[in-house]
């Protein structure tokens, strides 16, 4: 047995009934597998073209779920501060960031998230 890593396109070449042993980086919708994000980010961040040499140049968003782990914003805060050297990060719901972007002068709005 070895640990593989698949990210994106390397999924789909990969016969996943093979192994039962199977690891995703989230328990729900929330991360719980530091390497693994940090594989995840890393393909993210190549593939896009924004990782340029030791640091990302610009201010990062992040989403994530409403009531989320403390422990979890800190380990994507050291992920994104040690190993990726950005200069900002802030995060956000989601489902408040479409409602804003879809219209930002509504001022009363039920949002409801269902599931995961």
């Amino acid at each position: 047995m070895m640990d593989m890593t698949l990210i994106g396109n390397e999924l789909v070449d990969f016969d996943l009934s093979r192994d039962g042993t199977t690891k995703s980086v989230f328990d729900r919708n929330v991360v719980i597998q530091k390497t693994i994000m940090e594989s995840s980010l890393d393909y993210i961040f190549s593939h896009v073209g924004l990782y340029h040499e030791s640091s990302i140049d610009f201010p990062v968003m992040m989403t994530e779920p409403l009531c989320n782990p403390t422990y979890s914003r800190a380990m994507i805060s050291e992920l994104m501060f040690e190993c990726y050297g950005v200069r900002a990060l802030s995060y956000g719901i989601d489902s408040m960031m479409a409602l804003y972007g879809s219209n930002p002068k509504q001022k009363n709005a039920l949002i409801v998230q269902s599931g995961y």
